[in-house]
């Protein structure tokens, strides 16, 4: 059951989708991947249509959310940053070359932006019986489609001429999202007001609803 705050603001979640939000004219803040500190051009953004407790209609646009799979480092490379490098390089130079094959974007800069970031986790393998966590990469990209693509490069020895089997690929990024923040359809998201923007002016339809949802 959901459980409301004075400091949150809640939204009831209908449907959602995802859009790419273009950043390269955005003149406020320079958006860089932690990956390579390269300014982006474009980041993915998950849109959330739903009403407020006060039956407002609702857009909340959520940011800062990359699609993502997992790839277990076999163990005698686990505490080897030069493989890590390595393997990343790898896998980055496939993708951008099967984009540039593609010839989707004049702007060729954006070839650099495939993989967003990546962290090294420990994770427990949920195939087999493990009894002990190991060692993972967890590989953000920038757009839905290179997750699959990353996939089928992994599981066919693409990568570095060795088999690596992709953890979570199979999900999608809307899916992965609610997994991730334990959110159901029809369910409510909590979000602190210290995380929210308003977009201004604020529709005013009575005094009540303005001050509840104003920042």
């Amino acid at each position: 059951m959901s459980s409301f705050a004075e400091n949150e603001f809640s939204v009831r979640i209908i449907d959602l989708n995802t859009y790419h939000q273009n950043i390269q004219d955005n003149l406020h803040e320079v958006f860089k991947s932690p990956y390579n500190q390269l300014p982006m051009k474009t980041k993915p953004v998950i849109r959330i249509f739903g009403t407020t407790l006060y039956g407002q209609s609702v857009c909340l646009h959520v940011q800062d959310y990359y699609p993502y799979l997992y790839v277990k480092i076999p163990s005698i490379y686990a505490e080897q940053d030069q493989f890590i490098h390595d393997f990343i390089t790898s896998l980055r130079n496939k993708l951008i070359s099967y984009i540039k094959q593609q010839k989707k974007y004049n702007d060729t800069s954006i070839y650099e932006y495939c993989i967003y970031n990546y962290k090294v986790v420990k994770k427990t393998d949920f195939y087999g019986y493990h009894n002990k966590a190991e060692t993972f990469l967890q590989i953000f990209f920038i757009q839905n489609y290179l997750v699959k693509l990353a996939a089928e490069y992994l599981s066919n020895s693409a990568i570095l001429n060795q088999y690596f089997l992709p953890y979570e690929s199979h999900i999608s990024y809307l899916l992965h999202f609610l997994i991730d923040f334990n959110l159901f359809g029809m369910d409510f998201i909590h979000l602190t007001r210290d995380c929210l923007q308003f977009r201004q002016p604020l529709p005013v339809t009575s005094n009540n609803l303005t001050i509840k949802h104003q920042c």
